[in-house]
């Protein structure tokens, strides 16, 4: 924690190297990430990640969403990517990250 000077915010134990949640699920078939939390492009390349299907957001929060941007890699690849959300969830990214949406005039990757 920023300002935290207790013993396991200043651990050299990687277990105490803690980043933001997302999940990354692969299978011969297909590769779904669940949230793109901020952390997302620090595990993505730690992990060797080179294709994702399709993304799944279980709710707005920034510490769940503001990796969307990382996406566009992958996304490029494919030519575009599913997203699954609630309703409330793909509104909130539609408007954070309008560019992403827009396909009359689409952000080049």
């Amino acid at each position: 924690m920023i300002g935290c000077d207790c013993d396991v915010c200043h651990s050299p134990d990687p277990r105490d190297q803690r980043l933001r949640s997302s999940i990354y699920i692969e299978t011969p078939e297909c590769s779904w990430v669940v949230d793109t939390g901020t952390d997302f492009r620090t595990q993505a390349l730690r992990e060797d990640i080179r294709r994702v299907d399709a993304v799944v957001f279980t709710h707005s929060h920034t510490d769940h969403i503001m990796g969307f941007d990382d996406l566009r890699r992958f996304s490029h690849a494919r030519g575009s990517m599913p997203v699954y959300a609630s309703a409330e969830t793909m509104a909130d990214l539609q408007r954070v990250f309008r560019f992403a949406f827009n396909t009359s005039n689409p952000v080049p990757y």
